[in-house]
């Protein structure tokens, strides 16, 4: 009897050490467990302060500065130059803020601005703001973001200028691309066709014109990139860009239908032309700091093609 106490009493013992030892492996994993979620959330705290979760510095170049003093009273987007005309065309969207930190609301659109005069004796500081017209109620030309400019001469020998803009809407949730006709010499756009696609436009950045038809919008040939997978702006995309998770895009608009023509990247950024190849463009992949470029051709079925070769 006291032999089988003795036994039950020693894997009573050997019970209990046993749970000792998994009580404190188990706490030791809790508190692992509790310090990667501390240390996560801490990180996901910094990240979220700037926008697209991660910044890093450049050293400032030293360039002789001519301030565009009137016209631009919030901030510009993007610019492109028109060597016909000799004329910057300029993106602006944003807010300014005023010294007690808040938001004041300014004119947003498209401006002009010459820069050189007519004789090259001095560089102008105004910029014009460009007028719209013929632009429908149901769209609101509320944030314009990156810009391109595309000319055609037509077959009368008529040149004609079309200014292609990524439009966050006014609820900022919806976008779109807005083609405009530039009369340059009237200072104003002429809306003629919204190219828009919800499964395609999740958070468009820029655009270029591979194409374009100056009687038959809806025919234009163009690619724009989505830098993040996620919504414009928001919260997801915060943490996509934290994760630098690879949700980019490049989207090519051709005959009226969209498709994903490459995709994979850390924040798709600019798109660009070759200068003297309009076959080859790029795209700067801003999260992995990397410039792709592209090939472009039409196969035997009329189709277009991309392909990627570096």
């Amino acid at each position: 009897k006291n032999q089988k106490e003795q036994r039950t009493e020693t894997k009573s013992n050997r019970r209990s050490e046993q749970q000792q030892k998994k009580g404190r492996g188990v706490s030791k994993v809790k508190v692992a467990v509790y310090v990667i979620i501390i240390a996560f959330v801490v990180q996901l705290g910094l990240a979220l302060n700037d926008l697209n979760g991660f910044t890093f510095s450049v050293a400032p170049v030293e360039l002789e500065c001519k301030k565009i003093s009137t016209g631009i009273h919030g901030g510009s987007e993007d610019l492109v130059y028109d060597a016909d005309t000799g004329l910057a065309l300029i993106s602006s969207c944003y807010h300014i803020l005023n010294p007690e930190n808040t938001k004041i609301p300014h004119e947003r659109g498209i401006l002009s601005f010459p820069l050189r005069d007519s004789n090259f004796t001095h560089y102008p500081t105004t910029a014009t703001l460009l007028k719209i017209e013929n632009l429908p109620d149901s769209t609101t030309f509320n944030c314009p973001h990156d810009i391109h400019l595309h000319t055609i001469t037509t077959s009368s020998k008529t040149i004609r200028k079309f200014l292609y803009v990524v439009n966050h809407e006014e609820d900022v949730q919806t976008h779109s691309i807005l083609k405009f006709e530039w009369l340059y010499t009237q200072n104003t756009l002429v809306f003629l066709h919204r190219f828009h696609n919800p499964q395609f436009f999740v958070s468009p950045n820029d655009v270029i014109v591979l194409e374009a038809n100056s009687e038959d919008s809806s025919s234009d040939i163009l690619l724009f990139t989505n830098d993040h997978g996620s919504r414009f702006g928001g919260f997801l995309a915060k943490i996509e860009a934290f994760l630098r998770l690879r949700l980019g895009n490049i989207v090519l608009h051709s005959n009226g239908n969209y498709r994903t023509v490459s995709q994979g990247y850390f924040i798709s950024n600019g798109l660009a032309l070759h200068r003297f190849n309009s076959s080859i463009f790029y795209m700067a992949e801003t999260g992995a700091q990397k410039i792709h470029s592209f090939h472009w051709f039409k196969n035997g079925s009329n189709s277009v093609q991309i392909e990627k070769t570096s």
